[in-house]
């Protein structure tokens, strides 16, 4: 009986705002082909009810600009001004609506994760197929990642907090309980939903425990601290944290699980890539780049428009003055390299890797 309430909700609440929605909807249509070409609508296989394979539907933010040997260029660079400003709003969402009315999805359910994660899951994990994947949850419905570290936790019914070192069991931090490891986490995702922040310094560890978390059933989320301060012009993706005193300027571009920490500066159009480090004191000067799961140590400088490789670390008090390759280790003022990093390319898999959207 519940079940067939919910999809009532569902087919009504959606047809509904079809109707209502079709002007807006046509008009977000003709403002993507004129600006960024057909097709419109952007469709993606996605695990939904049992976890049979679904075919998703989002209006386009991303142009399929391609670099000299043919190959797509990284999701921050080819995502346009009004796809940026249409995922700020969720439109892009809105032809998920669709998928509610077809009965693949429902207006309130768990997000669809990627068929890639289907494989790591236990059989229990796969509970999380056993309902509609939903077009948004409990942490959008209460802010999303613009919630301060008290309201996320005042809306998110925060446990505590997850460390591996046995001596913190039983101790509180900001007046929140050490709750247990990695083993607790991965059982209390089999019994509710769970929302995970990432603190790690680590970069390869915070991406594998990412990972992890996802395949467990929990979502990756971002918070930024009250005293932080974050341009609402800026993107920060899942998984980041922003750290007290923080401050990221306008069309700064931060990808999945970044930390930018304590009174680091990242000025305007600056690109992070995903798993970076961005350590305390450090600045990067506008339309700076720093690459996946790189790191960036403490009070170092990039100057404006100079671009960091990926997988590669700049030493404590660098002064980053011209391009630094991929995997090198590079420090001094100004910064050279002094030592290649020898790293299997097989590690360069990480989460929100390129797709056609």
């Amino acid at each position: 009986m519940n079940h067939l309430m919910k999809r009532l909700i569902d087919v009504s609440v959606a047809g509904a705002a079809l109707l209502l929605l079709a002007p807006l909807m046509a008009t977000v249509g003709l403002a993507i082909f004129l600006m960024i070409g057909p097709p419109v609508l952007f469709r993606h296989i996605r695990p939904g009810y049992k976890a049979r394979p679904f075919t998703t539907l989002k209006f386009r933010t991303m142009s399929d600009a391609r670099d000299a040997q043919g190959r797509l260029l990284p999701d921050a660079e080819r995502l346009t001004p009004l796809g940026n400003l249409l995922r700020r709003m969720s439109i892009d969402e809105l032809p998920q609506l669709w998928n509610v009315l077809k009965g693949e999805m429902s207006l309130v359910g768990p997000r669809p994760l990627l068929v890639e994660y289907l494989e790591r899951y236990t059989p229990e994990q796969m509970r999380r197929h056993e309902m509609k994947p939903g077009i948004t949850g409990w942490a959008q419905i209460n802010g999303r990642n613009a919630l301060s570290w008290e309201e996320r936790f005042r809306h998110s019914n925060v446990a505590g907090f997850v460390d591996d070192r046995a001596e913190l069991r039983g101790t509180t931090v900001l007046g929140l309980p050490v709750c247990g490891d990695g083993y607790w986490l991965q059982q209390e995702t089999r019994k509710m939903r769970v929302a995970v922040a990432l603190g790690i310094g680590n970069n390869s560890v915070r991406k594998q425990l990412a990972l992890k978390c996802l395949a467990w059933g929990a979502e990756l989320v971002s918070v930024v601290h009250p005293t932080a301060w974050v341009s609402a012009s800026a993107q920060l993706g899942s998984g980041t944290v922003v750290m007290a005193n923080a401050v990221i300027n306008p069309n700064a571009k931060v990808g999945n699980g970044v930390i930018v920490n304590t009174a680091a500066v990242v000025e305007h159009d600056v690109e992070i890539g995903d798993f970076a480090h961005v350590s305390p004191n450090a600045a990067m000067g506008g339309a700076s780049h720093l690459g996946m799961l790189s790191h960036l140590g403490i009070g170092a400088v990039v100057i404006q428009c100079v671009s960091i490789g990926a997988h590669t670390i700049i030493g404590a008090g660098a002064v980053v003055v011209r391009d630094i390759p991929d995997k090198v280790i590079a420090f001094g003022v100004p910064a050279r390299i002094h030592k290649n990093l020898n790293l299997d390319d097989s590690q360069d898999a990480f989460l929100g890797q390129t797709h056609h959207e």
